[in-house]
């Protein structure tokens, strides 16, 4: 039989793929019989970006404010992190939608993590399986490819200098490279400059200047090309206001307070575990990386290309871990005050967030190290003991990271959720209620005649956000980036609680992205669960409330003596049913008149 030299249909490359693209996908499953029953981190997602897809999505194409958030902000004080989502949140329900992005954003993770590692020369079965493990981080689906598009978009750009030496028909590498700079544009449409596209796009034009491949590669500085245009195209209202063009006005960050960190706790933190929302819970591949590294120094295996290789990564990991903690280090906090701006609110210690693609990376190179050894033992008389460990490592390290990135997300209470018991997170329907707020929307239309659109709202006790997505105008919200002179128009109405608590002026004050109704009661809680809960002694400024438009008060709880503060309770009985999360007290602002 002669051999053709061909690769076989199903070569090891494509198995791996589409092996990976399914275990990848499967867990749909879990979302698919919950349904709006799931559990998720609402912290960030459900509580605000959820509600920047839904009305942009609402108001796409119309350059005008929102008038149901904060008495009619602007939309930059709604911005998606990943604006191409916002076409989902179109054409599918809210619910629909959200699930989507997690799924797309996950494939997208695996497919970009799978083909970054095969072209590092990491074998495709070690990189299906840190693909897989990547695509199950609990990393937040409403920042879109963000943290998950990081790979693919390292890979393109890649591929993109590698046509440079290709040879071959003109019109198909025209092709290829047309789909490659496609490829990027798509991403850096999903995903957010402010988060981690800025340091993509710097990261990409560095390599462009020091690599010799690339600096040679036209196709490639292309690719850095289109993710900055891309990204100027999709954040252009964000860059108007920052250059004071159209639609500019003093943002409520101009009076953030930041708060330095002590630089060795920071470094260590960052460096074994990550920071908030891109955390690749990568102790175990950490402690895997440090034993590697020891035993080639010791066993003389430091010329293999996967060690050198991971070396450069775990440098490159320190140095980002590094970078945070000097960043947020008092010395530099004081000068960035002393500079005031964007030096005080501009997080460029957000480079954390390649992490979880950077410490993938790095396991990769581990697995691929110890395959390498297991390769060179099996001829030399050694096989069995240094086989057995190598494979004993591999094996223990995968799982360990596996079960531990599956015990931190929302993975492990859905599965609770599916076998009927109970989860400590709260579900889609639990935090949106819909069918609380459309009792609500309905008694206040048959009391009063009044449609949503005819008066303004706030929440104690549950996030704005809950009212904001059943349709209602809010005059609280949650916000990154909302004038400050409403800032200051709503502190007034919260004043008889900031003077209670420290703590609630300090966050406030210093930071202002949650404009609330807080109560010193419970400081930084918003979704109180009913029951036996009540506020005492809560007070607020009824004349502030009354000036920027406020009728009405939601409250997770009954507001003992509401009327001395100029609250009138309208129905005894609280909005709710049986298996509902909260249970809604309304009350009505009573104006000078007693009406």
């Amino acid at each position: 039989m002669v051999m053709t030299g061909k690769k076989k249909p199903w070569d090891n490359f494509t198995i791996c793929l589409a092996a990976g693209l399914c275990l990848t996908g499967i867990s749909v499953l879990l979302f698919a019989v919950l349904g709006t029953d799931s559990v998720f981190v609402y912290h960030d997602q459900m509580d605000g970006e959820v509600l920047c897809y839904l009305y942009q999505a609402k108001y796409l194409f119309k350059d005008s404010p929102i008038p149901e958030f904060m008495n009619g902000a602007g939309k930059n004080a709604l911005t998606p992190p990943a604006p191409l989502f916002v076409l989902l949140y179109k054409i599918l329900p809210p619910f629909a939608a959200f699930v989507t992005t997690w799924y797309v954003s996950a494939l997208v993770g695996f497919t970009g993590m799978y083909l970054w590692l095969v072209r590092l020369k990491i074998t495709p079965f070690a990189g299906c399986i840190c693909g897989v493990l990547f695509a199950y981080l609990p990393l937040l689906p409403v920042y879109g490819l963000s943290m998950y598009g990081v790979p693919l978009a390292a890979w393109a750009l890649w591929k993109l200098a590698d046509t440079s030496a290709m040879q071959g028909p003109g019109r198909k590498l025209r092709f290829m490279q047309a789909g490659l700079l496609l490829l990027l544009a798509a991403y850096a449409a999903a995903s957010s400059f402010v988060l981690s596209g800025f340091v993509v796009l710097g990261l990409s034009f560095l390599a462009w200047l020091v690599l010799k491949p690339a600096r040679k590669s036209k196709a490639f500085f292309s690719g850095c090309m289109v993710l900055l245009i891309s990204w100027l195209f999709c954040n252009q209202t964000l860059f108007s206001q920052i250059l004071g063009l159209k639609g500019g006005y003093v943002t409520h960050k101009e009076e953030m307070i930041i708060a330095a960190e002590p630089f060795f706790a920071r470094l260590i933190q960052t460096f074994l575990h990550g920071l908030e929302h891109a955390q690749a819970y990568q102790r175990w591949i950490v402690l895997l990386a440090a034993g590697i590294i020891t035993a080639g120094i010791l066993k003389k295996k430091w010329r293999s290309r996967e060690w050198k290789r991971m070396i450069c990564f775990v440098g490159a990991a320190f140095a980002v871990a590094f970078l945070c903690a000097f960043y947020t280090w008092e010395p530099v906090v004081a000068v960035r005050r002393s500079i005031g701006g964007p030096a005080v609110w501009f997080q460029l210690d957000r480079i954390y967030w390649l992490y979880p693609a950077l410490w993938y990376t790095i396991l990769g190179f581990a697995v691929q190290w110890l395959y390498g050894i297991c390769k060179v033992t099996e001829g030399n008389g050694k096989r069995k003991k240094t086989t057995v460990w190598a494979k004993g490592i591999i094996i223990a390290a995968l799982l360990a990271a596996a079960i531990d990135a599956g015990n931190a997300g929302v993975w492990k209470d859905n599965v609770k959720a599916v076998l009927g018991r109970e989860t400590s997170g709260i579900s889609w329907k639990d935090f949106y209620a819909e069918d609380i707020y459309a009792q609500i929307e309905e008694y206040l239309y048959e009391t009063t005649g009044q449609k949503q659109e005819d008066y303004r709202v706030a929440s104690l006790g549950i996030c704005p956000a809950a009212a904001l997505y059943n349709g209602f105008y809010c005059l609280d919200g949650y916000s990154n980036n909302y004038p400050l002179e409403y800032k200051h128009a709503f502190r007034q109405i919260i004043k008889p609680e900031l003077d209670k608590s420290p703590y609630l002026t300090d966050y406030f004050d210093g930071w202002g992205n949650r404009c609330y109704l807080f109560s010193a009661q419970i400081p930084g809680y918003y979704t109180i669960e009913k029951g036996g809960f009540y506020f005492s002694g809560f007070e607020m400024d009824t004349e502030a409330f009354e000036s920027l438009g406020g009728t009405y008060v939601f409250s997770a709880a009954y507001i003992e003596n509401a009327e001395k503060t100029g609250l009138k309770l309208l129905r005894e009985e609280p909005f709710s049913n049986d298996d509902s999360y909260y249970q809604i007290y309304v009350y009505e602002l009573m104006r000078k008149n007693g009406d």
